[in-house]
């Protein structure tokens, strides 16, 4: 069975952007992604007479993706998890985009949706997180059409066209419902020449992530997510096994082990900013440096998570980094996990960049 994720609350990451934002001038970077995702797509429904769903699906098995014996993990070494599928009840198809707690929507009101690309890591291609303010309600479909964007972070990479999703749903309650994810074009059933197999397991993966993310305000909604094309359920994705409904993998197989919220991408700061994400390293140790655009290391320090080993990230949160004896300009925030070899062993330590702007 997958273990539960341990993961912290959208929310308190929300609040903790909000508190290290203070003081710092952030940059509009989203606009370009708002207008794109401002336009309504047809969206799928299907109901019969009396309200009942036209299509019953069989009994769904939730299997871990990369935890599926018959499929190799991302980085093709086979499973790293209980293999054991967990069976779900019966639930009917999509029925739109509603969130399991259908919250109101409203045109006035903007929702912060986690939305995962993928990255490169000495381990190989792994997932990263982006938290993207979208205005209205919540709503799934919007959820995944964030993943059609490009990332804001030069470093990632999307790898889902603009148009490949024509619905999301979700029907039946808590872990025992089913996330479902319609596709719009046949072709995303085979995975692209030039696609590895690689990316296109953290491709459905990101999916499932994403989406898992969207379903609740708080941790995220551990059901089985479902492929559709049409009205049935599609034997593969991308070339991935989807014929049953399936669940994340475990963050330490698909999930890079270094993560930063905060600051953003080509954040503009100016006197000091607090750094904060999550990660997974030896001891809950991160450090970060500060380098000029010519390479140069013009500050550093360290931090300590709130955890370390099994449960997934854990949040860190660094003291004040005081810029304001820095020249105006252009540089390169890197937060790592600590490395007690010193590059003797292993390949080396999970890391994340943003560029920033000193003024």
């Amino acid at each position: 069975m997958t273990e539960p994720r341990d993961e912290p609350r959208d929310e308190q990451l929300a609040r903790l952007i909000t508190d290290a934002a203070d003081g710092v001038e952030p940059t509009d970077r989203l606009a370009e992604i708002r207008t794109r995702t401002a336009s309504t797509r047809r969206r799928t429904r299907w109901y019969a007479a009396g309200g009942a769903s036209l299509l019953a699906a069989a009994a769904v098995v939730a299997v871990a993706l990369l935890g599926n014996p018959a499929s190799p993990g991302a980085d093709g070494a086979g499973p790293a998890q209980d293999p054991t599928p967990t069976v779900t009840d019966p639930t009917p198809a999509p029925s739109g985009s509603a969130s399991p707690a259908d919250p109101p929507t409203g045109a006035g009101t903007t929702t912060s949706y986690t939305v995962f690309f993928v990255g490169d890591t000495a381990r190989g291609p792994r997932l990263y997180s982006e938290v993207r303010d979208v205005r209205g309600g919540r709503d799934l479909f919007t959820a995944l059409q964030q993943l059609e964007t490009p990332p804001l972070d030069p470093d990632y990479r999307a790898l889902w066209p603009e148009g490949s999703f024509a619905d999301a749903g979700f029907d039946g309650v808590g872990t025992d419902g089913q996330l479902s994810v319609v596709l719009a074009d046949a072709s995303l059933r085979e995975r692209p020449a030039g696609m590895s197999e690689a990316d296109a397991r953290l491709a459905v993966e990101s999916v499932i992530w994403t989406l898992q993310s969207a379903a609740s305000e708080g941790d995220p909604l551990q059901a089985p997510v479902q492929f559709y094309l049409g009205r049935n359920p599609i034997d593969q994705v991308l070339g991935v096994p989807t014929a049953e409904g399936l669940a994340a993998g475990l963050s330490e197989d698909v999930q890079a082990q270094m993560n930063v919220a905060f600051p953003t991408e080509d954040q503009v700061v100016a006197g000091s900013f607090i750094a904060l994400g999550r990660n997974n390293g030896f001891e809950a140790t991160m450090t970060w440096t500060i380098t000029d655009e010519a390479g140069s290391v013009v500050l550093d320090g360290f931090a300590t998570a709130e955890g370390w080993g099994e449960g997934g990230l854990f949040p860190w949160r660094t003291e004040p980094i005081d810029v304001s004896g820095l020249a105006p300009g252009r540089y390169i925030f890197t937060a790592a996990n600590d490395d007690p070899s010193g590059g003797a062993e292993g390949v080396g330590p999970d890391t994340d960049t943003r560029s920033i702007i000193v003024e």
